[in-house]
């Protein structure tokens, strides 16, 4: 919590969301299902500078169409929709399916029916990203070591998922 903190400082994050403003953003970009457990925590405790407006967001102060999230991801990543992508920053992704932590952040550029465009990991979960986005100081042990699969997403992005093959053995 307080290590949390200090990173959303050092981002400058403004003040982080109610329940209520969460509940709102799961609502408009998730069909009400709850956002990954990291980023819903991370997004409570302060909105980093960089990312979209979340709060203005929530509380439906964008108008529909200037909405970054919606234009990212027509943009970015229109192709699949039972594993919506959140755009955090810029074209930066993280899938909300699973809701628990640890989905790996893409970088997605350009992603249509007609081609898999520039898309890879920029970060193995929430927290590595943090570190590789914006040069923040989080303990290692915070950060995946590989990249978890996404089925849905798995054949589009550049950068392997771990190998669960050990998993086979019990």
């Amino acid at each position: 919590y307080v290590v949390v903190r200090r990173v959303l400082a050092a981002l400058g994050a403004t003040a982080g969301l109610s329940n209520a403003e969460l509940a709102q953003l799961e609502q408009a970009y998730n069909d009400g299902a709850p956002l990954p457990d990291d980023l819903r925590f991370l997004l409570s405790l302060g909105v980093p500078k960089e990312f979209h407006p979340f709060k203005d967001l929530a509380r439906g102060a964008t108008r529909e169409d200037r909405d970054p999230i919606v234009n990212q991801r027509l943009w970015h990543a229109d192709r699949r929709t039972t594993c919506p992508l959140l755009p955090l920053c810029g074209h930066r992704m993280m899938p909300l399916v699973p809701t628990d932590e640890g989905n790996p952040v893409y970088s997605m550029h350009q992603l249509d029916a007609d081609s898999d465009g520039d898309c890879i990991v920029y970060g193995t979960n929430l927290w590595a990203w943090l570190v590789h986005e914006f040069k923040v100081q989080l303990p290692p042990h915070w950060q995946a070591e590989c990249v978890r699969s996404i089925p849905q997403w798995d054949d589009a992005i550049d950068g392997a998922p771990c190998d669960d093959d050990d998993d086979d053995d019990e």
